[in-house]
């Protein structure tokens, strides 16, 4: 990740393990979501001062050189990369540190001319978010992140779709609160009150759109890039494979997963969000 000090001095940050690389990247794209969904003259370029405000003041740990890719011996005087280590993420992200580093944070959308935004939020979406990247990270990676998993591009929170908290997180900064299933009923006349209920308010379909909404509001923070599109899309089919185990019972929803996937790959954003909004009844 390239940050800009205050002399504008470009220069490398560089985790000290795949893990703290991943978490970091993760933390600060789910703690970038809700709060440019509620100020919509929010940009990337606005995230990623008060991010890099953060990490500059608060994760930086020690210089370092480094050479990559091949090496000739009149390069080993003269590093290519002059960068920082960062600290561990969880020596940085943690409860202790949330208010100072919500502070740094809200400075730095101050300074890019981004008014409104309160400290005490963002400590809220702050803990909300360390929480969702460690999970990601366990359900995704198990106990480590390889390089293969980082690739060239920064880890996209889009390969997270079938992490059920993120998907909760995704219906909540949309605008609906996901409430607990309720239990079957086990007596006739409860059975037929759900039944005619399924029929004629299909919930489960406006809970899903919710979450579909908050994706495609990523994507739109995301500028639609090409690879979070794509990114999104995969793992959009994997849940058709999911809820294609039971067809029958998950009819509504496969559809809705079509209709999706089909307008994202056709670049169709606005008649999405249009077709989602309807359903989830906003």
């Amino acid at each position: 990740m390239g940050l800009k000090k205050e002399d504008a001095e470009s220069y490398d940050v560089i985790a000290p393990s795949t893990d703290d690389a991943f978490l970091y990247h993760i933390f600060f794209q789910l703690l970038a979501l809700p709060v440019a969904l509620k100020n919509k003259k929010i940009k990337e370029e606005h995230l990623a001062n008060a991010t890099a405000k953060v990490i500059h003041t608060h994760a930086l740990d020690g210089k370092v050189y480094a050479i990559p890719g091949e090496v000739k011996p009149e390069d080993l005087e003269h590093p290519t990369i002059n960068g920082y280590l960062t600290k561990k993420f969880d020596e940085v992200i943690n409860e202790d540190n949330i208010p100072k580093l919500a502070k740094t944070w809200v400075e730095g959308l101050r300074e890019a001319g981004i008014y409104g935004v309160s400290e005490e939020e963002v400590e809220q979406y702050m803990r909300k978010a360390r929480e969702i990247a460690k999970k990601i990270k366990k359900d995704l990676h198990g106990d480590r992140v390889s390089t293969h998993d980082l690739g060239k591009e920064n880890p996209m929170i889009w390969s997270a779709l079938n992490v059920e908290e993120f998907r909760q997180f995704l219906a909540e900064i949309s605008g609906k609160k996901i409430e607990a299933k309720k239990p079957k009923s086990t007596t006739v006349k409860g059975a037929v009150r759900q039944k005619k209920e399924k029929k004629g308010t299909p919930e489960t379909v406006k809970l899903e759109a919710q979450k579909l909404l908050g994706i495609l509001s990523g994507l739109k923070f995301a500028s639609y890039s090409s690879d979070a599109v794509k990114n999104a899309v995969k793992n959009l089919e994997l849940e058709v494979e999911r809820l294609s185990e039971n067809p029958v019972e998950n009819l509504e929803l496969i559809c809705l997963y079509y209709l999706v996937i089909r307008a994202l790959e056709r670049g169709d954003f606005e008649g999405a969000e249009e077709l989602l909004k309807s359903l989830s009844g906003r």
